[in-house]
């Protein structure tokens, strides 16, 4: 039956191939229907217009979560890419990494924001945020060797989004050493920054640019140490410098201290300490008084007794935090569930710990729904 089948449909295509007018036939009920099925006006306006397309106007503008790792790898992620959870849960993988990299820098911004980044060596660089591909949740990225010119011992140690409205006029950059320097961010965007990136601080052999902030120009900056210390200090006292200069001393250490974070604080600000032990709380600002730039700062974190700080941030009501750890596990959690502790509590569990890891950074994104799951832990004080 089927080889009889087959006999009949060689000789309709030996017939069709044949004949011109049974083929034309053929053609023309094929568009006869599709013209029935289709037809409708044209939705595409063909214009003649002069210049150039800008590729940027091709580009969706929408809020991504920008990563980078400490071996460079640079990737561009929705917001959506990671639901909320509650705290004290394991997260959920952030990345394919190697075990000897860590996702250390993590913000949100718009795929059309302008993004400075500001390298160990001094230099900055700027990339729009689609420049930057987009990748998936456990995609490693893209190396930022690949998108910037750097040296073979220059790494990216800061990303920042340049908002056009923003009134942020200045830039406060802190080294590992606890060196401070302000820039003007007018004159910096005069400088008409080459793909080849500008120097905009002389640093010491043994010392890195590690923390760079907008500020106003008139507010408190808050410096937090690895062992502890924290300094608040007005940023009157920083005099504008330029490119080359070197900075001055924002804090003192004792011991083999740090630099781990630096953040434009008032009164009324809640920084958010996280230790590598995955304990967390929130702090108002005005527990830390003014003091003078160059002291070694009062006492932020018994960190003989719960572990070392890895981070600090500025958190605002209804904010979002993700915590990063050093195996590359993320957890997204509300900033209200951490509660407001003095600024030598202990605070809370906020991120269960594997054997061996520890968390190495946080970062915040505006608020999202939460999904239903297990209530928090008591809180630990």
């Amino acid at each position: 039956d089927e080889q009889e089948e087959l006999k009949v449909r060689i000789a309709e295509y030996n017939e069709i191939l044949s004949s011109r007018e049974k083929a034309m036939s053929i053609i023309r009920a094929e568009l006869e229907e599709i013209r029935s099925k289709y037809s409708d006006d044209r939705r595409t306006e063909i214009q003649a217009i002069s210049g150039e397309v800008d590729i940027e106007d091709l580009i969706p503008e929408e809020e991504c979560i920008y990563t980078l790792t400490t071996m460079g790898y640079i990737k561009r992620q929705t917001v959506d890419t990671f639901r909320v959870q509650r705290r004290g849960g394991r997260g959920v993988s952030g990345m394919t990494r190697r075990e000897d990299d860590i996702a250390e820098t993590m913000f949100t911004a718009s795929s059309h924001s302008e993004l400075m980044f500001y390298t160990s060596r001094g230099r900055a660089f700027t990339l729009k945020g689609w420049q930057i591909g987009e990748s998936s949740r456990t995609s490693k990225g893209t190396n930022i060797v690949n998108l910037l010119p750097l040296e073979p011992d220059e790494r990216v140690t800061t990303m920042i989004p340049i908002s056009k409205d923003d009134e942020k006029h200045y830039v406060c950059m802190l080294t590992r050493r606890g060196i401070i320097k302000r820039l003007d961010l007018n004159d910096l965007k005069s400088s008409r920054i080459r793909r080849s990136g500008i120097r905009v601080i002389n640093l010491r052999e043994d010392d890195e640019l590690l923390f760079v902030r907008h500020t106003t120009g008139s507010g408190d900056l808050f410096i937090a140490t690895r062992d502890g210390r924290g300094l608040r200090f007005n940023e009157s006292q920083l005099r504008d410098s330029s490119r080359i200069a070197m900075g001055n001393i924002a804090i003192r250490f004792k011991n083999d201290d740090e630099c781990v974070g630096m953040e434009p604080v008032s009164d009324d600000t809640m920084i958010l300490t996280v230790t590598e032990t995955g304990y967390g709380r929130r702090t108002r600002a005005g527990e830390f008084s003014l003091q003078s730039r160059g002291g070694i700062g009062k006492l932020n974190y018994y960190t003989e007794k719960h572990g070392r700080v890895a981070a600090i941030k500025a958190v605002q009501p209804g904010e979002d935090i993700i915590l990063i750890s050093e195996s590359g596990i993320i957890i997204r959690i509300p900033s209200d569930s951490i509660s407001e502790f003095s600024r030598t509590a202990k605070g809370v569990k906020v991120m269960n710990l594997g054997q061996g890891d520890k968390v190495v950074n946080v970062t915040t994104l505006d608020s999202a729904d939460e999904e239903p799951g297990d209530e928090p832990p008591e809180s630990e004080e």
